[in-house]
């Protein structure tokens, strides 16, 4: 079990070197959320889809299937 000096650092660190980010999902998305929920690592699944669309190599966990738009779609 952690003391608490080592939870007060933890917690330190988290404010100083990480940053969250909040996304709510409303009825009308209810198929965006549930694709996500099905995924093992929504996290990584997530830091995956951005790295693609950004252009770059991810090695990270998440596979998204062939048929599975990622991004914009051209019109």
């Amino acid at each position: 079990m952690p003391s608490e000096a080592q939870k007060r650092a933890d917690r330190k660190y988290k404010h100083d070197k990480t940053q969250q980010f909040c996304l709510r999902f409303y009825p009308a998305e209810e198929e965006i959320w549930s694709f996500l929920s099905a995924q093992e690592n929504k996290q990584g699944f997530l830091k995956d889809l951005i790295s693609r669309e950004m252009g770059g190599a991810s090695d990270g966990p998440a596979h998204v299937g062939s048929s599975t738009k990622v991004g914009r779609t051209e019109s």
